[in-house]
Protein backbone atom coordinates (compact mmCIF):
# COMPACT_ATOMS: atom_id res chain seq x y z
CA UNK A 1 0.00 0.00 0.00
CA UNK A 2 2.92 2.34 0.68
CA UNK A 3 5.49 1.48 -2.02
CA UNK A 4 4.31 1.81 -5.67
CA UNK A 5 5.10 -0.82 -8.28
CA UNK A 6 5.94 1.98 -10.71
CA UNK A 7 8.83 3.06 -8.49
CA UNK A 8 10.05 -0.53 -8.25
CA UNK A 9 10.08 -0.86 -12.04
CA UNK A 10 11.94 2.43 -12.58
CA UNK A 11 14.45 1.52 -9.87
CA UNK A 12 15.05 -1.92 -11.41
CA UNK A 13 15.52 -0.49 -14.91
CA UNK A 14 17.92 2.30 -13.90
CA UNK A 15 19.90 0.11 -11.49
CA UNK A 16 20.45 -2.50 -14.20
CA UNK A 17 21.72 0.24 -16.53
CA UNK A 18 24.33 1.19 -13.94
CA UNK A 19 25.28 -2.46 -13.37
CA UNK A 20 25.78 -3.02 -17.11
CA UNK A 21 28.04 0.01 -17.33
CA UNK A 22 30.08 -1.30 -14.40
CA UNK A 23 30.14 -4.78 -16.01
CA UNK A 24 28.35 -6.31 -13.03
CA UNK A 25 25.67 -8.97 -13.00
CA UNK A 26 22.17 -7.50 -13.42
CA UNK A 27 19.57 -7.81 -10.67
CA UNK A 28 15.90 -8.82 -10.56
CA UNK A 29 12.82 -7.98 -8.50
CA UNK A 30 13.52 -10.63 -5.84
CA UNK A 31 17.07 -9.43 -5.27
CA UNK A 32 15.96 -5.79 -5.32
CA UNK A 33 13.45 -6.39 -2.53
CA UNK A 34 16.13 -8.33 -0.63
CA UNK A 35 18.38 -5.28 -0.96
CA UNK A 36 15.62 -3.09 0.51
CA UNK A 37 15.22 -5.53 3.39
CA UNK A 38 18.96 -5.54 4.14
CA UNK A 39 19.00 -1.72 4.07
CA UNK A 40 16.27 -1.69 6.74
CA UNK A 41 17.96 -4.51 8.68
CA UNK A 42 21.26 -2.60 8.85
CA UNK A 43 19.54 0.14 10.87
CA UNK A 44 18.79 -2.39 13.63
CA UNK A 45 22.51 -2.82 14.48
CA UNK A 46 25.11 -0.62 16.16
CA UNK A 47 28.46 -0.98 14.44
CA UNK A 48 31.62 1.00 13.76
CA UNK A 49 31.48 0.31 10.01
CA UNK A 50 29.18 -1.34 7.53
CA UNK A 51 31.81 -3.99 6.66
CA UNK A 52 31.70 -5.30 10.25
CA UNK A 53 28.16 -6.55 9.64
CA UNK A 54 29.45 -9.13 7.14
CA UNK A 55 32.42 -10.20 9.23
CA UNK A 56 32.34 -13.74 10.61
CA UNK A 57 34.74 -12.86 13.44
CA UNK A 58 33.52 -10.96 16.47
CA UNK A 59 35.44 -7.84 17.49
CA UNK A 60 34.37 -8.21 21.12
CA UNK A 61 33.99 -11.37 23.18
CA UNK A 62 30.68 -10.08 24.60
CA UNK A 63 29.17 -9.10 21.23
CA UNK A 64 28.68 -11.93 18.70
CA UNK A 65 29.43 -11.40 15.01
CA UNK A 66 26.39 -10.44 12.93
CA UNK A 67 27.36 -12.51 9.85
CA UNK A 68 24.90 -10.65 7.63
CA UNK A 69 26.04 -12.46 4.50
CA UNK A 70 25.34 -15.90 5.94
CA UNK A 71 21.98 -14.79 7.33
CA UNK A 72 20.62 -13.08 4.23
CA UNK A 73 22.41 -14.95 1.45
CA UNK A 74 23.83 -11.73 -0.05
CA UNK A 75 27.64 -11.38 0.09
CA UNK A 76 29.13 -8.05 1.04
CA UNK A 77 30.59 -7.49 -2.43
CA UNK A 78 27.18 -7.99 -4.06
CA UNK A 79 25.55 -5.57 -1.59
CA UNK A 80 28.22 -2.96 -2.33
CA UNK A 81 27.69 -3.41 -6.08
CA UNK A 82 23.93 -2.97 -5.77
CA UNK A 83 24.20 -0.07 -3.32
CA UNK A 84 26.60 1.87 -5.57
CA UNK A 85 24.44 1.22 -8.66
CA UNK A 86 21.07 1.92 -6.99
CA UNK A 87 19.13 4.59 -8.92
CA UNK A 88 15.53 5.74 -8.42
CA UNK A 89 15.04 8.19 -11.32
CA UNK A 90 15.99 8.58 -14.95
CA UNK A 91 18.76 11.03 -15.83
CA UNK A 92 20.21 11.29 -19.34
CA UNK A 93 23.99 11.14 -19.51
CA UNK A 94 24.27 14.23 -21.67
CA UNK A 95 22.73 17.43 -20.32
CA UNK A 96 19.85 18.47 -22.62
CA UNK A 97 20.15 21.81 -24.36
CA UNK A 98 18.56 24.62 -22.36
CA UNK A 99 18.74 22.71 -19.06
CA UNK A 100 20.98 24.14 -16.35
CA UNK A 101 23.57 22.06 -14.54
CA UNK A 102 21.50 22.11 -11.32
CA UNK A 103 18.30 21.06 -13.13
CA UNK A 104 20.19 18.20 -14.76
CA UNK A 105 21.40 16.97 -11.36
CA UNK A 106 17.90 17.25 -9.87
CA UNK A 107 16.75 14.71 -12.49
CA UNK A 108 18.22 12.06 -10.17
CA UNK A 109 15.37 12.90 -7.76
CA UNK A 110 12.48 14.16 -9.92
CA UNK A 111 10.96 10.83 -11.01
CA UNK A 112 10.93 9.48 -7.46
CA UNK A 113 9.05 12.54 -6.16
CA UNK A 114 6.56 12.50 -9.07
CA UNK A 115 5.81 8.79 -8.59
CA UNK A 116 5.39 9.31 -4.83
CA UNK A 117 2.91 12.15 -5.35
CA UNK A 118 0.91 10.35 -8.02
CA UNK A 119 0.69 7.13 -6.00
CA UNK A 120 -0.61 8.92 -2.90
CA UNK A 121 -3.11 10.88 -4.97
CA UNK A 122 -4.47 7.71 -6.61
CA UNK A 123 -4.40 5.29 -3.68
CA UNK A 124 -4.80 7.15 -0.39
CA UNK A 125 -7.83 9.03 0.99
CA UNK A 126 -6.74 11.43 3.77
CA UNK A 127 -8.80 12.22 6.84
CA UNK A 128 -10.70 15.40 7.63
CA UNK A 129 -7.59 17.50 8.34
CA UNK A 130 -4.33 17.91 6.39
CA UNK A 131 -1.05 19.16 7.89
CA UNK A 132 1.55 21.16 5.93
CA UNK A 133 5.16 21.53 7.07
CA UNK A 134 8.71 20.73 5.94
CA UNK A 135 11.27 17.95 6.39
CA UNK A 136 15.06 17.87 6.10
CA UNK A 137 17.18 15.22 4.39
CA UNK A 138 20.31 15.19 6.55
CA UNK A 139 23.44 16.19 4.59
CA UNK A 140 26.69 17.80 5.75
CA UNK A 141 28.76 17.33 2.61
CA UNK A 142 29.45 19.71 -0.25
CA UNK A 143 26.61 21.61 -1.86
CA UNK A 144 25.01 24.96 -2.54
CA UNK A 145 23.90 27.18 -5.37
CA UNK A 146 27.40 28.68 -5.65
CA UNK A 147 29.13 25.44 -6.71
CA UNK A 148 28.18 22.75 -9.24
CA UNK A 149 29.08 19.82 -7.03
CA UNK A 150 27.25 18.03 -4.25
CA UNK A 151 23.73 18.96 -3.16
CA UNK A 152 22.39 21.60 -5.61
CA UNK A 153 20.50 23.46 -2.83
CA UNK A 154 21.91 23.20 0.70
CA UNK A 155 19.58 24.53 3.42
CA UNK A 156 20.50 25.36 7.03
CA UNK A 157 17.55 26.45 9.22
CA UNK A 158 18.23 27.65 12.76
CA UNK A 159 15.11 26.02 14.23
CA UNK A 160 15.90 22.64 12.64
CA UNK A 161 18.42 20.28 14.26
CA UNK A 162 19.60 18.97 10.87
CA UNK A 163 20.90 20.67 7.71
CA UNK A 164 20.61 19.45 4.14
CA UNK A 165 17.91 19.19 1.49
CA UNK A 166 14.60 20.81 2.45
CA UNK A 167 11.42 18.96 1.46
CA UNK A 168 8.10 20.78 1.82
CA UNK A 169 5.27 18.32 2.33
CA UNK A 170 1.69 17.67 3.39
CA UNK A 171 0.43 14.77 5.48
CA UNK A 172 -2.83 13.30 6.73
CA UNK A 173 -3.59 14.83 10.13
CA UNK A 174 -5.17 11.62 11.45
CA UNK A 175 -2.79 8.86 10.32
CA UNK A 176 0.36 10.93 9.65
CA UNK A 177 0.90 9.35 6.19
CA UNK A 178 2.74 11.64 3.76
CA UNK A 179 0.53 12.90 0.94
CA UNK A 180 2.59 15.16 -1.32
CA UNK A 181 6.22 16.31 -1.56
CA UNK A 182 7.97 19.33 -3.05
CA UNK A 183 11.77 19.57 -3.15
CA UNK A 184 13.24 23.04 -2.49
CA UNK A 185 15.50 23.43 -5.54
CA UNK A 186 16.41 27.13 -5.43
CA UNK A 187 17.13 29.88 -2.93
CA UNK A 188 14.20 30.67 -0.69
CA UNK A 189 14.93 33.47 1.77
CA UNK A 190 13.51 33.30 5.28
CA UNK A 191 10.99 36.05 4.56
CA UNK A 192 10.21 35.07 0.96
CA UNK A 193 6.77 33.67 1.91
CA UNK A 194 5.56 37.28 2.18
CA UNK A 195 6.61 38.14 -1.40
CA UNK A 196 4.18 37.79 -4.29
CA UNK A 197 5.08 35.05 -6.75
CA UNK A 198 4.41 34.79 -10.49
CA UNK A 199 0.78 33.81 -9.79
CA UNK A 200 0.31 37.02 -7.73
CA UNK A 201 0.04 34.97 -4.53
CA UNK A 202 2.46 35.02 -1.59
CA UNK A 203 5.15 32.38 -1.94
CA UNK A 204 3.90 30.39 1.06
CA UNK A 205 0.37 30.39 -0.34
CA UNK A 206 1.57 29.09 -3.72
CA UNK A 207 3.53 26.25 -2.11
CA UNK A 208 0.62 25.26 0.15
CA UNK A 209 -1.76 25.32 -2.81
CA UNK A 210 0.49 22.85 -4.67
CA UNK A 211 0.74 20.53 -1.65
CA UNK A 212 -3.03 20.15 -1.17
CA UNK A 213 -4.50 20.77 -4.64
CA UNK A 214 -5.45 17.11 -5.40
CA UNK A 215 -7.99 17.23 -2.54
CA UNK A 216 -9.66 20.52 -3.49
CA UNK A 217 -13.45 20.97 -3.21
CA UNK A 218 -13.72 18.30 -0.51
CA UNK A 219 -14.34 20.68 2.45
CA UNK A 220 -11.28 19.29 4.24
CA UNK A 221 -9.40 21.38 6.77
CA UNK A 222 -5.74 22.47 6.48
CA UNK A 223 -3.43 23.35 9.38
CA UNK A 224 -0.15 25.12 8.59
CA UNK A 225 2.55 27.04 10.43
CA UNK A 226 3.64 30.64 9.92
CA UNK A 227 5.61 29.85 6.73
CA UNK A 228 2.34 29.23 4.87
CA UNK A 229 -0.27 31.09 6.96
CA UNK A 230 -1.73 34.49 6.07
CA UNK A 231 -5.11 36.05 5.42
CA UNK A 232 -4.48 35.66 1.67
CA UNK A 233 -3.86 31.94 2.22
CA UNK A 234 -7.17 31.59 4.09
CA UNK A 235 -9.05 33.40 1.31
CA UNK A 236 -7.35 31.39 -1.46
CA UNK A 237 -8.04 28.05 0.21
CA UNK A 238 -11.66 29.01 0.83
CA UNK A 239 -12.04 29.43 -2.93
CA UNK A 240 -10.57 25.93 -3.42
CA UNK A 241 -13.06 24.35 -1.01
CA UNK A 242 -10.77 24.09 2.04
CA UNK A 243 -11.12 25.25 5.62
CA UNK A 244 -7.96 26.70 7.14
CA UNK A 245 -6.28 27.28 10.52
CA UNK A 246 -2.81 28.83 10.65
CA UNK A 247 -0.42 30.65 12.97
CA UNK A 248 0.46 34.23 11.95
CA UNK A 249 3.88 35.69 12.78
CA UNK A 250 5.39 37.77 9.96
CA UNK A 251 2.83 37.60 7.12
CA UNK A 252 0.54 40.23 8.69
CA UNK A 253 -0.90 41.77 5.53
CA UNK A 254 -4.69 42.23 6.05
CA UNK A 255 -4.31 40.72 9.56
CA UNK A 256 -5.31 43.00 12.53
CA UNK A 257 -2.02 42.40 14.33
CA UNK A 258 -1.79 45.94 15.73
CA UNK A 259 -5.26 45.72 17.27
CA UNK A 260 -4.84 42.25 18.78
CA UNK A 261 -1.31 42.90 20.09
CA UNK A 262 -2.43 46.05 21.90
CA UNK A 263 -5.15 44.26 23.92
CA UNK A 264 -4.60 43.97 27.69
CA UNK A 265 -4.70 40.26 28.47
CA UNK A 266 -4.53 40.15 32.25
CA UNK A 267 -6.11 36.75 32.98
CA UNK A 268 -2.99 34.81 31.98
CA UNK A 269 -2.88 31.42 30.29
CA UNK A 270 -6.04 30.40 28.50
CA UNK A 271 -7.42 33.86 27.78
CA UNK A 272 -8.49 34.49 24.20
CA UNK A 273 -9.86 37.40 22.13
CA UNK A 274 -10.96 37.42 18.49
CA UNK A 275 -12.08 39.66 15.66
CA UNK A 276 -14.53 38.17 13.16
CA UNK A 277 -15.15 39.40 9.62
CA UNK A 278 -18.68 38.74 8.37
CA UNK A 279 -20.09 38.58 4.86
CA UNK A 280 -23.85 39.17 4.58
CA UNK A 281 -24.14 38.51 8.31
CA UNK A 282 -22.31 35.16 8.12
CA UNK A 283 -18.90 34.76 9.86
CA UNK A 284 -16.20 34.48 7.21
CA UNK A 285 -12.69 34.80 8.68
CA UNK A 286 -11.60 34.94 12.32
CA UNK A 287 -8.42 36.57 13.71
CA UNK A 288 -7.59 35.21 17.16
CA UNK A 289 -5.08 35.80 19.96
CA UNK A 290 -4.70 33.10 22.63
CA UNK A 291 -2.41 33.26 25.66
CA UNK A 292 -0.22 30.31 26.59
CA UNK A 293 3.33 30.99 27.75
CA UNK A 294 3.19 33.89 25.30
CA UNK A 295 0.61 35.26 22.87
CA UNK A 296 -0.24 33.10 19.83
CA UNK A 297 -2.00 34.64 16.82
CA UNK A 298 -4.22 32.59 14.50
CA UNK A 299 -6.19 33.15 11.32
CA UNK A 300 -9.03 30.69 10.79
CA UNK A 301 -11.97 29.92 8.53
CA UNK A 302 -12.93 26.84 10.57
CA UNK A 303 -14.15 25.94 14.07
CA UNK A 304 -14.98 28.49 16.78
CA UNK A 305 -14.01 29.96 20.17
CA UNK A 306 -16.13 27.55 22.20
CA UNK A 307 -14.27 25.77 24.96
CA UNK A 308 -12.14 22.87 23.75
CA UNK A 309 -10.34 20.14 25.64
CA UNK A 310 -7.85 21.51 28.15
CA UNK A 311 -4.26 20.47 27.60
CA UNK A 312 -2.09 19.36 30.50
CA UNK A 313 1.66 19.44 31.01
CA UNK A 314 3.79 18.36 33.97
CA UNK A 315 6.39 20.94 35.05
CA UNK A 316 8.93 21.20 37.85
CA UNK A 317 8.11 23.99 40.29
CA UNK A 318 9.85 25.37 43.39
CA UNK A 319 7.25 25.93 46.16
CA UNK A 320 9.50 28.29 48.14
CA UNK A 321 10.76 31.10 45.90
CA UNK A 322 13.57 32.18 48.29
CA UNK A 323 16.19 31.19 45.75
CA UNK A 324 18.89 33.35 47.33
CA UNK A 325 18.91 31.14 50.43
CA UNK A 326 18.38 27.62 49.07
CA UNK A 327 20.05 26.09 52.13
CA UNK A 328 17.56 27.69 54.52
CA UNK A 329 15.61 25.13 56.61
CA UNK A 330 12.22 26.42 55.43
CA UNK A 331 12.95 25.86 51.74
CA UNK A 332 11.19 22.86 50.19
CA UNK A 333 12.41 20.52 47.46
CA UNK A 334 11.24 21.06 43.89
CA UNK A 335 7.99 19.24 43.07
CA UNK A 336 6.47 18.11 39.80
CA UNK A 337 3.12 19.83 39.26
CA UNK A 338 0.39 19.38 36.68
CA UNK A 339 -0.18 22.51 34.59
CA UNK A 340 -3.62 22.72 32.95
CA UNK A 341 -4.35 25.39 30.34
CA UNK A 342 -7.82 25.98 28.83
CA UNK A 343 -7.92 26.46 25.07
CA UNK A 344 -10.59 27.17 22.45
CA UNK A 345 -11.68 24.48 20.01
CA UNK A 346 -9.85 26.13 17.10
CA UNK A 347 -6.50 25.85 18.98
CA UNK A 348 -7.25 22.26 20.00
CA UNK A 349 -7.79 21.25 16.36
CA UNK A 350 -4.65 23.05 15.24
CA UNK A 351 -2.30 21.51 17.81
CA UNK A 352 -3.77 18.03 17.33
CA UNK A 353 -3.04 18.26 13.59
CA UNK A 354 0.07 20.39 13.11
CA UNK A 355 2.44 17.84 14.71
CA UNK A 356 1.76 15.06 12.15
CA UNK A 357 4.80 15.82 9.97
CA UNK A 358 7.09 16.48 12.95
CA UNK A 359 6.14 13.05 14.34
CA UNK A 360 6.78 11.49 10.91
CA UNK A 361 10.23 13.14 10.86
CA UNK A 362 11.05 11.76 14.31
CA UNK A 363 9.97 8.26 13.24
CA UNK A 364 12.31 8.47 10.25
CA UNK A 365 15.30 10.21 11.84
CA UNK A 366 15.31 8.86 15.41
CA UNK A 367 13.63 5.44 15.19
CA UNK A 368 14.38 4.17 11.67
CA UNK A 369 17.70 6.08 11.40
CA UNK A 370 18.40 5.29 7.75
CA UNK A 371 20.31 8.55 7.30
CA UNK A 372 22.54 7.92 10.32
CA UNK A 373 23.29 4.21 9.85
CA UNK A 374 23.82 4.27 6.04
CA UNK A 375 26.67 6.68 5.37
CA UNK A 376 27.21 7.90 1.80
CA UNK A 377 29.22 10.57 0.00
CA UNK A 378 26.69 10.85 -2.83
CA UNK A 379 24.11 13.59 -2.29
CA UNK A 380 21.46 12.00 -4.55
CA UNK A 381 21.75 8.68 -2.70
CA UNK A 382 21.25 10.55 0.57
CA UNK A 383 18.06 12.30 -0.64
CA UNK A 384 16.60 9.16 -2.23
CA UNK A 385 17.36 7.21 0.96
CA UNK A 386 15.36 9.82 2.86
CA UNK A 387 12.43 9.40 0.47
CA UNK A 388 12.71 5.62 0.80
CA UNK A 389 12.61 6.11 4.58
CA UNK A 390 9.32 7.97 4.13
CA UNK A 391 7.92 4.92 2.32
CA UNK A 392 9.00 2.70 5.23
CA UNK A 393 7.54 4.99 7.90
CA UNK A 394 4.30 5.28 5.90
CA UNK A 395 4.14 1.47 5.83
CA UNK A 396 4.37 1.47 9.65
CA UNK A 397 1.65 4.15 9.96
CA UNK A 398 -0.63 2.24 7.56
CA UNK A 399 -0.06 -0.98 9.51
CA UNK A 400 -0.87 0.85 12.74
CA UNK A 401 -4.08 2.29 11.25
CA UNK A 402 -5.15 -1.07 9.81
CA UNK A 403 -4.64 -3.04 13.02
CA UNK A 404 -5.97 -0.68 15.70
CA UNK A 405 -9.58 0.32 16.26
CA UNK A 406 -8.77 3.76 17.74
CA UNK A 407 -5.92 6.24 17.79
CA UNK A 408 -5.13 5.46 21.44
CA UNK A 409 -4.89 1.69 20.94
CA UNK A 410 -1.51 -0.01 20.50
CA UNK A 411 -0.82 -2.31 17.53
CA UNK A 412 0.39 -5.89 17.96
CA UNK A 413 3.90 -4.96 16.80
CA UNK A 414 5.80 -1.94 18.08
CA UNK A 415 7.52 0.30 15.56
CA UNK A 416 10.92 -1.33 16.16
CA UNK A 417 9.41 -4.82 15.87
CA UNK A 418 7.57 -3.83 12.69
CA UNK A 419 10.80 -2.73 10.98
CA UNK A 420 12.46 -6.04 11.93
CA UNK A 421 9.48 -8.01 10.59
CA UNK A 422 9.37 -5.92 7.41
CA UNK A 423 13.09 -6.49 6.81
CA UNK A 424 12.62 -10.24 7.32
CA UNK A 425 9.75 -10.49 4.83
CA UNK A 426 11.59 -8.38 2.24
CA UNK A 427 14.74 -10.51 2.52
CA UNK A 428 12.76 -13.78 2.34
CA UNK A 429 10.44 -12.55 -0.42
CA UNK A 430 9.23 -14.79 -3.24
CA UNK A 431 8.31 -12.15 -5.80
CA UNK A 432 9.55 -14.34 -8.66
CA UNK A 433 7.19 -17.16 -7.61
CA UNK A 434 3.94 -15.62 -6.37
CA UNK A 435 1.76 -13.31 -8.43
CA UNK A 436 1.02 -9.97 -6.80
CA UNK A 437 -2.49 -9.11 -5.72
CA UNK A 438 -4.33 -5.93 -6.67
CA UNK A 439 -3.89 -3.04 -4.22
CA UNK A 440 -6.66 -1.94 -1.92
CA UNK A 441 -7.56 1.73 -1.67
CA UNK A 442 -6.66 3.05 1.77
CA UNK A 443 -9.23 5.31 3.46
CA UNK A 444 -7.82 7.08 6.53
CA UNK A 445 -11.24 8.53 7.44
CA UNK A 446 -12.67 5.10 8.32
CA UNK A 447 -11.68 2.16 10.49
CA UNK A 448 -9.72 -0.13 8.20
CA UNK A 449 -9.91 -3.90 7.84
CA UNK A 450 -6.67 -5.77 8.32
CA UNK A 451 -5.23 -7.22 5.12
CA UNK A 452 -4.14 -10.28 7.15
CA UNK A 453 -7.80 -11.35 7.47
CA UNK A 454 -7.74 -12.47 3.81
CA UNK A 455 -6.23 -15.99 3.64
CA UNK A 456 -3.45 -16.31 1.07
CA UNK A 457 -0.69 -18.80 0.32
CA UNK A 458 2.80 -17.69 1.24
CA UNK A 459 6.20 -19.31 1.63
CA UNK A 460 6.91 -20.72 5.06
CA UNK A 461 9.46 -18.93 7.21
CA UNK A 462 10.96 -22.21 8.38
CA UNK A 463 14.21 -23.39 6.80
CA UNK A 464 15.49 -26.85 5.94
CA UNK A 465 18.05 -28.37 8.24
CA UNK A 466 21.29 -29.44 6.57
CA UNK A 467 24.24 -31.49 7.71
CA UNK A 468 25.34 -30.82 11.26
CA UNK A 469 21.94 -29.35 12.16
CA UNK A 470 22.63 -26.05 10.37
CA UNK A 471 19.77 -24.20 8.71
CA UNK A 472 19.97 -23.84 4.94
CA UNK A 473 18.55 -21.09 2.74
CA UNK A 474 15.83 -23.43 1.36
CA UNK A 475 12.25 -23.37 2.67
CA UNK A 476 11.10 -26.31 4.78
CA UNK A 477 8.56 -28.71 3.25
CA UNK A 478 5.43 -30.14 4.85
CA UNK A 479 2.77 -32.63 3.85
CA UNK A 480 -0.32 -31.06 2.24
CA UNK A 481 -3.31 -31.24 4.61
CA UNK A 482 -5.79 -31.90 1.77
CA UNK A 483 -4.21 -34.25 -0.79
CA UNK A 484 -1.71 -35.73 1.75
CA UNK A 485 0.60 -36.80 -1.14
CA UNK A 486 2.45 -33.59 -2.02
CA UNK A 487 5.08 -31.85 0.12
CA UNK A 488 4.76 -28.10 -0.67
CA UNK A 489 6.61 -25.17 0.94
CA UNK A 490 3.58 -22.82 1.05
CA UNK A 491 1.34 -22.30 4.10
CA UNK A 492 -2.01 -20.61 4.88
CA UNK A 493 -1.41 -17.06 6.14
CA UNK A 494 -4.58 -16.87 8.27
CA UNK A 495 -3.91 -20.16 10.04
CA UNK A 496 -0.34 -19.10 10.78
CA UNK A 497 -1.08 -15.53 11.95
CA UNK A 498 -4.38 -15.92 13.80
CA UNK A 499 -4.32 -19.55 15.03
CA UNK A 500 -0.54 -20.02 15.28
CA UNK A 501 -0.70 -23.17 13.13
CA UNK A 502 1.65 -24.00 10.26
CA UNK A 503 -0.55 -25.83 7.73
CA UNK A 504 0.91 -26.70 4.31
CA UNK A 505 -1.19 -26.64 1.10
CA UNK A 506 -0.45 -27.14 -2.60
CA UNK A 507 -0.14 -24.09 -4.85
CA UNK A 508 -2.68 -23.84 -7.69
CA UNK A 509 0.19 -23.86 -10.21
CA UNK A 510 0.74 -27.52 -9.35
CA UNK A 511 -2.65 -28.28 -10.93
CA UNK A 512 -4.34 -29.08 -7.58
CA UNK A 513 -6.93 -26.92 -5.82
CA UNK A 514 -6.03 -27.98 -2.27
CA UNK A 515 -5.81 -24.43 -0.93
CA UNK A 516 -9.19 -23.42 -2.43
CA UNK A 517 -10.81 -26.43 -0.74
CA UNK A 518 -9.24 -25.42 2.57
CA UNK A 519 -10.44 -21.81 2.28
CA UNK A 520 -14.02 -22.85 1.43
CA UNK A 521 -14.04 -25.35 4.30
CA UNK A 522 -12.33 -23.42 7.11
CA UNK A 523 -12.43 -19.72 6.16
CA UNK A 524 -15.77 -19.30 4.41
Amino acid sequence: MSFPNEQRDVCLLETNKQLREQRKRETNVTELYKLFGIIILITRFETTSRARLWSTVSQNKYIPAVKLGAMTGMPRQRFDDLWSALRWSTQPKERPQGVSHAEHRWMLINDMVDIFNQHREDNFIPGEWICADESISRWYGLGGYWINIGLPMYVAIDRKPENGCEIQNSACGKSGVMLRLKIVKHIEAEDQHTVDGPDELPHGTSVLKYLILPWAQTNRGVCADSYFASVTTAETLMGLGFRFIGVVKTATRKFPMKCLSSLELTEGRGQREALIMKSLGVPWIMALVWVDRDCRYFVSTASSLKEGKEYSRHRWRQPDQDLEHLDAPNNQDAVRQKLTVPQPEVCEIYYNTCAAIDQHNRHRQDTLQLERKLQTKSWDKRVTTTLFGMYVVDAWLMYKGCTTASADASPKLSQQEFYCQLAEELIDNNQDKVRTRSRRRVDSSQNLVSMSSVPVLRATKKRKTGTGGKLTKFCAQGRCRVCIKARPTTVCSTCEDEMDKTLYFCDERSGRNCFQIHVQTCHS
